[in-house]
């Protein structure tokens, strides 16, 4: 080292070779710790790290049970179709790579079973969060306007609150379904891929035509209604 100041490059340089030295030197104890583990156990591990100074006074992780956490949230797959062909889709439309999708929405006695399940763990005060997902949700639309309704009902009647949520691609989106999302309190997801030429090759209809222009002519329905809730 000549005293003079390192380049950013010199002391990346510097900084890598550092990093591999440490790597040689701590490579046979990372062996020997190994070795003990699988020779001795958990305890013959624990004195190897005492021995090496590796392990804290306290443990930092205990054996002791973990209970189960309080399910506050649900996520209602009630559609498992779409009505657009989106390339990337990680639900492969709402089917989820099934052969063959179920056409049909939700049954309602799923969805209201799977209310009940997590309202019945909720103690008074306590917050549930419902969400609708797909498929595209709104295919399903009498489905998510009779579980939002249920759900809001039983809510008042346990002293719950209620948090509802719908992801939606705004395609079928009409007044009604915003008056319905404003009165409800509903946090509404549009998915909207940038600018149209992005979007429409991106997100194409299941025929093939672009989607852009017909999500923003539904989206002042649902913007006029910010606010209400």
């Amino acid at each position: 080292y000549t005293g003079r100041a390192m380049t950013a490059q010199e002391g990346l340089a510097w900084g890598f070779f550092n990093a591999l030295h440490e790597s040689a030197e701590l490579l046979p104890r990372a062996q020997a710790l190994a070795a003990a583990a699988l020779q001795g156990g958990a305890t013959a591990e624990r004195e190897l790290l005492a021995a090496h100074g590796l392990l804290a006074a306290t443990p930092a992780i205990v054996d002791d049970d973990i209970s189960s956490p309080r399910v506050n949230a649900l996520a209602l797959s009630i559609a498992q179709q779409c009505n657009l062909g989106c390339g990337y889709c990680y639900a492969d439309g709402g089917g989820f790579g099934q052969a063959q999708p179920q056409a049909a929405p939700m049954d309602w006695d799923v969805a209201r079973l799977a209310i009940d399940g997590l309202l019945a763990g909720l103690p008074p005060g306590a917050t549930a969060r419902i969400a609708f997902m797909g498929g595209e949700p709104l295919l399903a639309r009498a489905l998510l306007r009779q579980a939002s309704s249920y759900a809001s009902d039983a809510c008042q009647r346990r002293g719950l609150r209620l948090q509802l949520a719908v992801t939606t691609n705004a395609t079928l989106l009409d007044a009604t379904d915003a008056a319905f999302f404003a009165a409800h309190g509903f946090a509404v997801t549009v998915s909207l891929d940038g600018e149209a030429a992005l979007h429409d090759a991106l997100r194409p209809t299941r025929g093939g035509s672009g989607s852009h222009a017909r999500i923003l002519a539904r989206l002042p329905a649902l913007l006029a209604r910010q606010g209400e809730a």
